[in-house]
């Protein structure tokens, strides 16, 4: 062999593994969406909006969203599939929750955790006390005021 030929053959080499290696990043890192929580990693009413972004979307993409109760998702299940980069979770109970998504079944995002918090049964019924207490003199001094004017129209 020559060495022009050699050369030509080195440099169609050199262009296929940087074309392979395009190729191969394309279905990496890049498909890998960003997830996170709309409003922090606390929730104290039980539900929590996620959002995810992914740069090079179209319409034909498919995202799943999975949640699971520890890191490793081993009692994972999928709570949305389809084209949305968002999804609203409600009805969550006192828990630790861990969240990912990935596009078109390729690899999964980094790991969303949510805790939440709800507010005490002590509080809520100390606050539902307080309320009703507020309403009952409320209503005392409306009704007391109602018949004292009714008694001194009658004098």
């Amino acid at each position: 062999m020559n060495f022009s030929l050699t050369r030509a053959i080195s440099l169609k080499a050199m262009a296929l593994t940087g074309l392979l290696l395009i190729a191969l990043r394309g279905l990496g890192a890049d498909t890998i969406p960003e997830l996170r929580p709309a409003t922090g990693p606390v929730s104290r009413d039980g539900h929590v909006k996620l959002i995810w972004q992914y740069n090079g979307g179209h319409p034909g993409n498919v995202y799943e969203l999975q949640q699971a109760k520890n890191a490793t998702f081993n009692d994972a299940h999928t709570i949305y599939r389809g084209p949305d980069l968002a999804s609203f979770v409600s009805g969550l109970e006192s828990d630790t929750y861990y969240y990912r998504v990935r596009l078109n079944g390729h690899s999964w995002s980094e790991t969303v955790r949510i805790e939440v918090l709800h507010h005490s049964m002590r509080l809520t019924l100390i606050l539902m006390v307080v309320g009703a207490v507020v309403f009952l003199l409320t209503a005392w001094i409306i009704i007391k005021g109602a018949n004292q004017a009714v008694r001194e129209r009658q004098i």
